[in-house]
């Protein structure tokens, strides 16, 4: 099996220090992300080994149900499909948290709200993007990589592809877990910031809707009052307390903002908090367990 690719060294965790300003008004965080980036689009899909980040969630020989999540996937869905053919027997759900680039062949997208077909843009120049039906069904939110021509006007969960379930955001659920009943929310998006220059408005960029908005928040805290509550939000982009802590204390994105906002809604943000955060988005890996946050590396696992 070939070694999972390696993203470039990324600056110390929790250290809340500025990163440091090039001439130009570019962070060096930026200018790693847009090396990050452009390697994503150029390099050959890998095939990883199954990277679980918390160590103890994949006990062998535990017949405990359980819940996968899956980070960042992009375009590599060759890995995605290894990652997903070596997930425990246990599992039952699998939940990628966002930027799955995924362009389904006309048979499986869905009509428009009225019945209309949906136009299709035209196929942007990824390698990868053809979508194959993987071993196990997946259910995904979108993230600031994703093809929102799709989704467009979807206001419920809705097959996009053979074996995946799109989450609009704001959806709440009820799955079952490995200690149980777990009241989970879904809340996608986020801003595309740093690689914007060389993506294409309309077939692989949609400014105006991958960002979190304020009616995304309220429909999300509407709908998990119906639940009494909240004990799982997955989002996207990480809250905006957690992006500073991983980027030196950089100034948050609007859509982190929004999700800081819903997360401490729901009554997260503090110690021991009752809501648990899992996200993606920053390609690399998190974890703080006083305020129950993690945050999945590219393609990497963790259960619960």
């Amino acid at each position: 099996m070939s070694t999972p690719r390696r993203w470039p060294s990324n600056p110390p965790i929790g250290d809340t220090q500025q990163t440091q300003l090039s001439t130009d008004g570019v962070t060096t965080l930026e200018k790693r992300w847009h090396s990050c980036c452009r390697a994503l689009a150029s390099a050959e899909p890998r095939s990883p080994a199954l990277r679980i980040q918390d160590g103890s969630d994949a006990r062998e020989g535990s017949t405990a149900t359980m819940i996968m999540l899956l980070g960042d996937v992009h375009h590599d869905l060759a890995a995605m499909r290894d990652v997903i053919e070596q997930c425990p027997p246990q599992v039952q759900t699998i939940v990628q948290v966002g930027d799955l680039w995924v362009w389904p062949d006309s048979d499986d997208v869905p009509p428009n709200a009225d019945g209309t077909p949906r136009g299709r843009p035209p196929y942007p120049d990824h390698r990868g993007l053809h979508w194959r039906q993987p071993q196990r069904d997946i259910s995904a939110i979108d993230g600031n990589h994703f093809p929102y021509w799709l989704s467009r006007g979807l206001t419920r969960p809705t097959p996009i592809a053979a074996g995946l379930l799109y989450l609009p955001r704001g959806t709440v659920a009820v799955l079952q877990g490995r200690n149980g009943p777990l009241r989970v929310g879904f809340l996608g998006g986020a801003d595309s910031l740093m690689d914007a220059a060389w993506r294409q408005k309309g077939v692989d960029w949609w400014p105006e809707e991958e960002s979190v908005k304020a009616q995304d928040v309220d429909q999300l805290l509407a709908n998990a009052q119906s639940l009494g509550g909240l004990d799982l939000l997955i989002t996207h982009t990480p809250p905006a307390t957690i992006t500073a802590a991983m980027t030196r204390g950089e100034a948050p994105h609007p859509s982190a903002v929004m999700v800081e906002e819903a997360w401490r809604a729901l009554g997260g943000g503090v110690a021991d908090a009752p809501v648990e955060l899992i996200a993606g988005h920053m390609h690399m890996p998190f974890r703080d367990e006083v305020l129950r946050v993690e945050v999945l590396d590219y393609l990497g696992v963790t259960f619960r």
